[in-house]
């Protein structure tokens, strides 16, 4: 059984060694990754940590606005490829605290194949083309489709640059 909770600072010493990992530090980053999240988590943005028989097995990083949550998933290396990464992302679409988010989405940058395999394998549809910057958007709402145009953040017809993707490009 997985459970998520808040991710609090004495948990780092179990995180950070994850980002040594050279596939996670490709896509996230290095150790301040998990530090920078959880100083910036707040209002509006949360750190999880996901246990799975009592033990650590990855985190979600959850940035909500105007009721959209951005999100990244984060698994430990030992804990790849177990079915863990669908298990997170739903357990997190169903905190009671996050109930009035309408949309989910998550950016993939390319070459991510198992990012865009688990999201595709949950429902979320691909939004936009890739970007500039690599990055390829997916989304997922409780109900009903995305909204068209769709932008990846801030309100529907604003954009502006996420704190996901500034923690992601800042290693």
């Amino acid at each position: 059984m997985l459970s998520l909770r808040p991710l609090v600072a004495a948990d780092l010493p179990v995180i950070q060694p994850w980002f040594d990992d050279e596939e996670t530090r490709h896509w996230l980053g290095g150790r301040d990754w998990p530090v920078k999240g959880l100083r910036l988590s707040g209002a509006g943005r949360h750190e999880l940590l996901a246990i799975a028989d009592g033990a650590p097995i990855g985190m979600v990083d959850v940035e909500i606005e105007h009721r959209r949550a951005a999100f990244a998933v984060v698994i430990a290396p030992h804990a790849r490829r177990k079915g863990f990464g669908k298990q997170m992302v739903e357990a997190c679409i169903a905190v009671p605290a996050f109930a009035d988010v309408e949309e989910w989405f998550a950016g993939v940058e390319r070459g991510n194949t198992a990012s865009r395999q688990l999201l595709e394998g949950l429902g979320f549809l691909r939004m936009t083309d890739e970007d500039a910057d690599g990055f390829t958007y997916f989304a997922r709402r409780r109900s009903g489709w995305a909204d068209s145009p769709w932008r990846p953040y801030g309100r529907q017809g604003q954009t502006r640059v996420g704190l996901l993707r500034k923690l992601g490009s800042a290693s």
